[in-house]
Formats: structure tokens, sequence, C-alpha cells
């Protein structure tokens, strides 16, 4: 019978070793682990907010967009959902040490930032429709909040020059972010020459 003093379970033993998570020859194996991570994440938002996109265009009165802008948007939608999903199989393939996984996470990272351009020139070409769009969705806020006082007719205050300023440090300071994993994953997933 042992005492209340006495510990009923014994200690890990010292000598175990916690194994590694390793991948294939051109990546180690976390970055693997992150990209699976943010594949699934990239599936989700984008794959997310495009089909919201579709249902609050059909069933709440919005801004209207231009023919260009609105398949400009869809088409982002898609290729970010069709991103995750590749960013997804390449971090698999590196857990798995397929040899093709560095490389498919590299074509990731490569597409990306082209995407990642595309969407920034079709950004600034579409500037004052997304500015005129956040300024009616800023005005409908006021109107329809409790306790406002702002009628739905007045003029907003804030000028058009300052929602274009904020419009612009977003892009700058959204797509500076976006680009860090494909560097790093350009980085460390790069060809080893023999």
């Amino acid at each position: 019978m042992t005492e209340l003093n006495e510990p009923s379970m014994s200690p890990p033993p010292m000598d175990m070793e916690v194994p590694a998570v390793t991948g294939s020859g051109d990546a180690p194996g976390w970055v693997g682990v992150v990209s699976i991570v943010l594949g699934v994440l990239g599936i989700a938002c984008w794959g997310g907010q495009g089909v919201m996109a579709e249902v609050g265009r059909a069933t709440m009165e919005t801004f209207e967009q231009s023919p260009g802008h609105r398949a400009f948007e869809a088409g982002g939608y898609i290729a970010g959902t069709v991103l995750g999903l590749l960013l997804l199989v390449g971090g698999i393939g590196v857990l798995s040490r397929a040899a093709w996984g560095g490389g498919v996470l590299r074509l990731w990272a490569w597409l990306r930032l082209l995407v990642m351009v595309i969407g920034l020139i079709g950004a600034f070409y579409w500037l004052d429709e997304v500015v005129a769009a956040a300024r009616i969705s800023m005005e409908q806020e006021a109107a329809a909040g409790p306790g406002t006082t702002v009628a739905a007719d007045e003029e907003f205050v804030l000028p058009d020059a300052a929602l274009r300023g904020f419009a612009i440090g977003w892009l700058v300071v959204v797509n500076a972010a976006a680009c860090i994993w494909p560097i790093i994953v350009l980085v460390l997933c790069r060809k080893r020459r023999s």
C-alpha cells in the first residue's frame, strides 16, 4: 500500500526524444505545416468571401459596380481559393517528403506574387469606384445607426481625399504583409544544386 505523500506515477524517462517535423529535400517540415494552415485559411476566407459577396449582391441593395470591376473581383476570389488549394497541396507534399512538394510551393509563391501585382493594378484602376462605394456604405451605416443625428441625405464629413488615402494605405499595408510568406517560401524552398 502506498502512502499519500508518495507519487503514484513515475516521471517520464529523460532520454526520450521528441520527433522532429521533417519535410522534403527542398523544404523544412515546418514550412509544410505553416503552408497547410495558410492554405486552409486561404480556401475558407477567399472562398467564403466570394460566396458572401455574391449572396450580398443578390439579397441586399449594394453599390452598383461596373461589370469589369465585378468580374475582376470575382476573379480575385477564385484565384485566392485556387491558390489556397495549391498551397495546401504543396504543404502536404512537403510534409509527406514528396519530391514535388517544394516545387509546388515555389509555383504557389510565384503565382501568389503575380496575382498580387495584378490585384494592385486592378485596385488602383477601380480606386474611384471603391471610394464611392465606401462613402455610400458609411453614409448608410451612419443613417441606420441607433441614436444617430445624421440624416441619410446630409453631406458626409469625411472628404474623398481622406477615403482615397485610407484605401491606398490599406492596399500598401495588406499587400506588403501578403508578400511575407511567398518570399519566405521562395528563400527556403529554393532548388539545391548538387
